[in-house]
């Protein structure tokens, strides 16, 4: 028997379908498509959004190109959330070019017909196995097969009946009326199953041309009581809109009213058309240009159960999202990639693959694979959805109001750039093609050394660590040892080393030095980050300076374990994120001071107490070398801060700027190592010293341990040492959750942490610990990928690697 007689029968010439298709067809698996249309790619008039994650795959088979080069000269370049009169809440510019940066791939509206016609062009086999006006009747279980009969009486035959055929889908109910009558499930669930998918909204979308003062690059949220618009251009001039009306009530099964008519629509224009888009375009100004357009309403789901016997559910039919997110073709195209990859590891793991057919055992646990593969992600995408149309369409309206006149106006668009590539990097590949190396800066989870962990483990992690921290910050361990000293009979007979290391003990068990150096070299690098855009730690170097102004003692007592609790939350871990602001490189590069002198200087600042300490021995001096530098770094603490309030990067930008992209390009990384290696080297340096004084001279029974423990119980207060321990520890953790490092190379770091608290002092490990996240991070951005000047998003050589 050939590898021909096994067959898949897909129900459905959609988007799901078609992709599906074009996949078995690069594993030379026989498949035959049932379409109920006429046509595959017919004008209905319904928009699509493609992402990067589902671009991606695209690009595996083949596609992408092609999808490209349909939205030639398209590009979004202004992301607007606006209230309901039209005014812009919050703005992000370059959109395209930021979201192209990050994944390579960017976002793209267009027609659905446009992207069937694709994947339609791309298959080898049209006429034998595309089989049009195939409306299915009833699904037949066969011995060792199923049987599909269509309205017409045609009998198709294969071993697995794939439902792509959307949210009414026909497999479903046929899946469904089978199982009641094998009668292997619990009673009721499938009239459960059927009447529990609900429906909150109902949303009239089309398309339209030509719409007087709208932009050609723009993507609009424009929000509402009960109401709201997602509007997007796209390319020949077209405006792809949708509008949202939240109904009086959630309907669920057969409660959800269908509209047919025009009627309806007009109707419902008649209600909302007045509404404000933009403040000079109204929903009828669009509407009246429209071309095509269509009143439905938006079901919410997650099925609970994808497959039985040799039926398996993929797209719409399984999963289906509010469409204000966009994901619902991008989740459609990500199912049917993971029933590949279940399918083809199924055929790998038997001696003769797929020659003499799959059992109905074999089938139904491939769909119950892919089903846990997918479950969790798409749960996450529906919920998401909802709770942005809820969000817009204000069902809570207190909350909504808080959000969008407070909150939305102070966050950077670096939050929202965030957010979607949280939704992006996680979707799956097939995992037998070979993977595209494109040039992008965040990578996708396939990319990453090891897998990302998720689920309860890391809730709980968060949990145990921010308590920990807050415990720390509200009982302040008491700090019960005292600097010793030399007794006075001792000096004249005193080793001539020890009046030197004596004073680089007190300089590094003094509290201008932590100040200075936690306050500048930590908390002003990271309140720089374009990640923190918008977050507490933003201007976290105020909050110290208030600590230090208020003459609390509390500017290691507090602001570590503090700063740790707020990154724990806000922290950029990204590699987009991670850069400093190019506009405060741009300040610093401005005074042409060279690194070099630089360092010489904050040497000279380190030694002159020391020097002072030998030569002037007296409390006085240290009194004063204390509290002016202290004074110092509390006014530049402050200015630090300021700075970052009034920094304008979180403007609109221009869109000629050539260096408004310049933090993807990894330019800080030296600088930044530089810091931190200065850091390391002169607290290392105190921290050594102050060890070898008190073993020495101050120590008396010369305890290593206890001299050990002396200084670092001194030279911080036990809750700063022990904030920047857990930070350090906490950040390592991170960096293993997110993938970016491995087990073992996280347990070898979390060691050298632990170890290093005692060998060079917790300050130092603090700047070591950066020096290692700095460049774990930085290399994710380069992963795979030439450099940045010679890509292109069409065109040019493409290599690729087995993945």
């Amino acid at each position: 028997m050939s590898q021909r007689a096994f067959k898949i029968i897909i129900v459905g010439g959609g988007v799901a379908g078609l992709t599906l298709a074009n996949m078995l067809e690069k594993f030379d698996i026989d498949y035959v498509i049932l379409e109920a249309h006429g046509e595959i790619a017919p004008p209905v008039g319904a928009s699509l959004g493609l992402m990067p994650d589902g671009l991606l795959l695209l690009d595996q088979i083949g596609c992408y190109e092609a999808v490209r080069a349909k939205a030639a000269n398209y590009n979004i370049e202004t992301s607007h959330i606006r209230d309901s009169e039209g005014k812009s809440v919050s703005c992000t510019k370059g959109f395209m070019g930021h979201i192209e940066r990050r994944h390579f791939y960017p976002m793209l509206f267009f027609d659905r017909q446009w992207l069937l016609q694709v994947l339609y062009g791309q298959f080898q086999h049209k006429k034998d196995r595309v089989q049009l006006h195939s409306r299915v009747k009833t699904v037949v279980p066969q011995e060792g097969a199923v049987s599909v009969v269509t309205t017409d009486g045609r009998t198709f035959t294969g071993d697995i009946v794939v439902g792509a055929d959307g949210i009414h889908s026909a497999i479903r109910h046929e899946m469904h009326r089978l199982m009641m009558v094998a009668d292997e499930i619990r009673p009721g669930f499938v009239l459960e199953e059927e009447e529990r998918i609900p429906c909150y909204y109902r949303c009239l979308f089309g398309i339209s041309v030509g719409v007087q003062n709208w932009p050609d690059d723009e993507q609009t949220f424009t929000n509402g009581r009960g109401v709201s618009f997602l509007v997007v251009s796209g390319p020949a001039e077209r405006v792809y809109w949708f509008c949202f009306a939240r109904l009086p009530e959630k309907k669920c099964g057969e409660e959800i009213p269908r509209y047919y008519t025009k009627e309806d629509e007009a109707r419902f224009m008649e209600e909302h058309g007045h509404r404000a888009i933009t403040e000079s375009v109204t929903f009828g100004d669009i509407y009246a240009k429209r071309i095509s357009s269509t009143l439905t309403p938006l079901h919410e789901v997650v099925f609970e159960k994808w497959g039985f016997e040799r039926i398996v559910l993929v797209g719409d039919s399984a999963h289906k999202p509010n469409p204000i997110s966009g994901v619902g073709g991008n989740a459609a195209i990500e199912t049917a990639a993971e029933f590949v990859n279940v399918l083809l590891r199924a055929r790998d793991n038997r001696r003769d693959g797929l020659l003499s057919g799959l059992s109905t055992s074999d089938v139904e646990a491939i769909s119950r694979e892919m089903q846990k593969a997918r479950i969790r992600r798409v749960k996450g995408l529906v919920k998401t959805a909802h709770a942005m149309q809820a969000l817009f369409a204000y069902e809570r309206p207190f909350v909504s109001s808080i959000l969008h006149t407070i909150f939305l106006p102070l966050l950077s668009p670096e939050f929202s750039l965030e957010q979607l590539a949280s939704r992006f990097v996680g979707g799956p590949r097939l995992q037998h093609l070979p993977v595209p190396v494109r040039p992008h800066t965040i990578p996708f989870k396939h990319e990453l050394p090891a897998k990302p962990l998720g689920g309860r483990v890391v809730k709980y992690a968060r949990v145990v660590f921010v308590l920990l921290m807050a415990f720390v910050l509200l009982f302040p361990p008491a700090n019960t040892t005292a600097f010793p000293s030399r007794p006075e009979s001792s000096k004249p007979t005193c080793p001539p080393g020890e009046e030197c290391l004596g004073a680089l003990a007190w300089v590094a068990t003094s509290r201008m030095a932590q100040t200075i150096f936690a306050g500048f070299i930590m908390y002003g690098i990271e309140c720089f980050r374009i990640g923190h855009q918008g977050t507490l730690l933003r201007v976290y170097p105020v909050l110290v300076a208030v600590m230090l102004l208020l003459g609390l003692d509390m500017d290691n007592k507090a602001a570590v374990p503090l700063f740790a609790i707020l990154s724990a939350y806000q922290s950029s871990l990204r590699p987009s994120g991670r850069p400093i602001d190019r506009h405060v490189l741009k300040m610093a590069l401005s005074i042409r001071i060279s690194p070099t002198f630089l360092r010489l200087a904050f040497l000279v600042v380190h030694m002159l107490p020391v020097i002072a300490c030998l030569l002037w021995p007296g409390s006085l001096w240290k009194s004063w070398l204390e509290s002016v530098p202290l004074a110092i770094a509390t006014a530049l603490l402050f200015l630090l801060g300021w700075r970052c309030l009034l920094d304008h990067s979180s403007e609109p930008e221009a869109t000629d700027d050539p260096k408004r992209f310049d933090q993807y390009k990894d330019g800080d990384t030296p600088q930044l190592r530089a810091a931190y290696w200065y850091f390391f080297t002169v607290q290392a340096g105190a921290h050594i010293a102050a060890v070898a004084y008190f073993y020495s001279y101050a120590s008396g029974q010369r305890d290593l341990w206890s001299s050990i423990q002396s200084v670092l119980v001194e030279s911080l207060p036990p809750s700063a040492w022990i904030g920047m321990a857990g930070h350090c520890l906490y950040s390592v953790w991170e960096l293993r959750r997110l993938g970016f490092v491995t087990t073992r190379e996280a347990a070898q770091a979390a060691l050298a942490v632990i170890l290093g608290q005692a060998l060079v002092g917790s300050g130092a490990i603090w700047a070591a610990t950066w020096v290692w996240r700095e460049a774990a991070i930085a290399k994710m951005s380069t992963l795979n990928r030439p450099p940045l000047e010679s890509s292109s998003h069409v065109g040019g050589e493409i290599k690729a690697h087995p993945s």
